[in-house]
């Protein structure tokens, strides 16, 4: 005889179960001859997949749901094919919300911004440069070499 049952998958202490259509004097997680629907009963609400159309079909040529599928039948046929996309679009309509509220990000100066106070940089640089300059005129007119010119071209100057 055939029938549709849970198998037990997932690891432990996390139960998930796999709908399968298998021989009924088998063990619960031996071979099958088809997988036809999916049950997680961890999340709120439980997700359930069932192929309806596979099932209807089983049932049709003698296979006898077990009490567990049966009511997992029931359910899926007044609640819907997933149960667990509520909580899925619930989650990605949070996520996009929080995606549409922008982002305040510190505002760079642009380099046409960074030009003008390159340029007073520059001007405040010009002044110190003549002086340096200057100073370093004043260095070589104080040398004794510069002096005996001074001395030469001022009497050529009278």
């Amino acid at each position: 005889m055939v029938a549709i049952r849970l198998t037990r998958v997932g690891a432990k202490k996390k139960p998930s179960y796999r709908v399968i259509v298998t021989d009924k004097r088998r063990p619960r997680d031996s071979r099958h001859l088809e997988i036809v629907g999916f049950y997680n009963p961890r999340p709120t609400p439980i997700e359930i997949r069932l192929e309806r159309e596979r099932i209807d079909y089983w049932i049709g040529v003698g296979a006898q749901p077990s009490e567990r599928v049966q009511k997992l039948i029931k359910y899926f046929d007044e609640h819907g094919e997933n149960m667990a996309q509520p909580k899925r679009e619930k989650m990605r309509a949070d996520a996009e919300a929080k995606e549409a509220v922008p982002v305040e990000r510190p505002v760079k100066p642009t380099p046409v911004e960074d030009a003008p106070a390159e340029e007073a940089k520059a001007e405040e640089a010009a002044p110190a440069e003549e002086a340096k300059a200057e100073e370093a005129e004043a260095a070589a007119d104080a040398t004794p070499a510069a002096e005996a010119e001074k001395k030469d071209d001022a009497p050529a100057a009278e």
